[in-house]
């Protein structure tokens, strides 16, 4: 037998709140080159000058973490790992969330953690989003990648803050999985980092 209707009050986004909470805990996460960075600096008043980078892809002959001081040309440190051939393009980070660079005249800095060399760049045939969803199965802040981007790329601004898009870390994954080959990460990034901008702006003339 069927109980009877219940009403149920319910918050009115989702996710109401982040999955996991850290401010106010007593942990501090950090990783691993922060932790010996922060122990040189309190045992050897040492301040970070340098860091372990990560230098692979099918163009580098011989993958290795090299630690590399702070300064020195992405370039330099693909010759000392030598090159099988020469890169078609290079990536500073991982393969998901790294950026493309043109030239290795570039300097290693803080935040660059793997160098990436790869002889030819995989071209995905595009198309439009057919809504299947994958985006939303992978996302880990349990956001709508999708349905930001359709709003995004429909000018419904004012439709945007409801789905949340600050929330976004840009991990990638939600292009990763795109069977539409779309660059799903790029349009979630765009709304999050306008910090609300576009939807005060919608309407004043700006948006020409």
């Amino acid at each position: 037998m069927l109980n009877k209707d219940e009403l149920i009050s319910v918050h009115r986004k989702y996710p109401s709140k982040p999955a996991v909470h850290t401010s106010g805990a007593a942990i501090c996460r950090i990783g691993v080159q922060s932790c010996l960075a922060l122990y040189r600096a309190a045992a050897f008043d040492q301040p970070p000058c340098d860091c372990v980078v990560t230098v692979s892809g099918d163009a580098v002959a011989n993958p290795q973490n090299v630690r590399v001081p702070f300064g020195t040309m992405v370039e330099d440190v693909l010759r000392f790992c030598g090159l099988a051939q020469d890169p078609e393009y290079v990536i500073l980070g991982d393969a998901m969330t790294g950026i493309t660079v043109q030239h290795t005249d570039i300097p290693v800095v803080p935040g660059i953690t793997c160098i990436l060399a790869l002889k030819t760049r995989t071209q995905v045939p595009t198309h439009a989003c057919i809504g299947c969803g994958r985006c939303v199965s992978a996302c880990h802040k349990n956001l709508l990648p999708f349905e930001i981007m359709r709003r995004l790329d429909n000018m419904q601004y004012e439709r945007l803050a409801s789905l949340l898009p600050e929330e976004c870390d840009g991990c990638g994954v939600c292009s990763h999985v795109c069977p539409s080959g779309l660059d799903v990460t790029a349009k979630v990034l765009e709304a999050r980092d306008a910090h609300g901008n576009i939807f005060v702006k919608w309407g004043d003339g700006d948006e020409f």
